[in-house]
């Protein structure tokens, strides 16, 4: 009996100890170097950079409102701004085409509360841009500026079959671009290639992912991936900025991070990616890189481990076309 209650309590402690390093485990990027770069925050959702690589990031809160958080180049975490409702949206407006104040951050929302477009100043001071009775969305989704100071920005499904896309120009107020059919799976992701070609990730049939691509009038042109298989709810992208990573269109769905070529073609950089990674994007400063963990309340940094000249390799694991892939059809 006495040695029955030993093996129980061994099998007990194996399992907690399995429990917790799965727990603590990274994702693993052969070639890269994967690091927790900041923790102890609330919910982060949306990520964006300033050009020093400074980093905002929001917080996924709904019913309690907070600023936004602002983090160093070493990771360093400090509050920013006002307190506000479901800070959706957030990006860098350099030169204050929207804002009025270069360097501002322009968040927008809200979800149980009036909708709103606000800038958050430098100096942490915020102003409503745009109020309820302006802006035409009822939950924001994530924001991009295209190459002519144009702000766009997704709208998270409403009906459960609809998704719309928004549009700023200068002080112009906003407007409806175009918008797609949807499932309730997932929020639209968007991207701004070098043409200001717009792409969004969505799901048109359940489980099932598309990237489609519009041109910078809003008319469909196409897809870029359509026949993707998906059990994640969140598949953040984002172009590489060049050298190892290159230009492509990166994608994290199915817990794999992706580079997707202008082919259609799919490559596995690599694994452990679960489904808790909300958005991502790549510092201007250092090329790396960072990515939301919402439920962990980190952000994760990939970083290319630089080899020793002349044995740079680039590539992944799992290279190739995915299996039960569409290439691009028209819309």
């Amino acid at each position: 009996m006495e040695m029955r209650r030993v093996c129980v309590s061994l099998v007990f402690v194996v399992c907690v100890l399995v429990m917790q390093f799965e727990a603590l485990a990274e994702p693993v990027v052969p070639g890269y170097k994967v690091e927790t770069f900041a923790t102890d925050l609330l919910y982060p959702d949306w990520i964006c950079f300033d050009p020093t690589g400074v980093m905002y990031v929001g917080s996924n809160n709904w019913s309690t409102p907070e600023p936004v958080y602002r983090i160093s180049p070493e990771g360093q975490v400090a509050w920013f701004g006002p307190a506000l409702v479901d800070t959706d949206g957030g990006v860098y407006d350099v030169d204050g085409r929207i804002s009025g104040v270069p360097g501002s951050i322009l968040v927008a929302g809200s979800c149980f509360s009036p909708s709103y477009l606000t800038a958050i100043h430098p100096d942490g001071t915020g102003e409503q841009i745009w109020g309820p009775e302006s802006v035409p969305w009822k939950n924001g989704g994530f924001s991009k500026f295209d190459s002519t100071g144009r702000w766009l920005m997704t709208e998270l499904t409403i009906d459960g079959s609809t998704s719309r896309v928004h549009q700023i120009t200068g002080k112009a107020p906003p407007t409806e671009l175009f918008h797609v059919a949807v499932t309730s799976d997932g929020p639209p992701m968007i991207a701004v290639d070098a043409q200001d070609n717009i792409l969004l990730t969505y799901h048109q049939t359940r489980g099932w992912l598309t990237i489609g691509r519009w041109s910078p009038d809003g008319t469909p042109d196409g897809t870029l991936l359509d026949g993707l298989a998906v059990s994640t709810y969140f598949n953040p992208i984002a172009f590489g900025p060049g050298g190892v990573w290159g230009n492509d269109l990166h994608l994290i769905a199915n817990g794999s991070l992706y580079r997707l070529d202008s082919s259609a073609n799919l490559t596995a950089l690599g694994t452990g990616f679960d489904d808790v990674y909300v958005d991502m994007g790549f510092s201007p400063m250092d090329g790396a890189l960072y990515l939301t963990d919402n439920v962990g309340g980190r952000i994760l940094r990939v970083s290319p481990i630089i080899p020793a000249p002349g044995a740079l390799l680039l590539g992944g694991i799992g290279a190739g076309l995915i299996g039960g892939l569409r290439r691009r059809r028209k819309l």
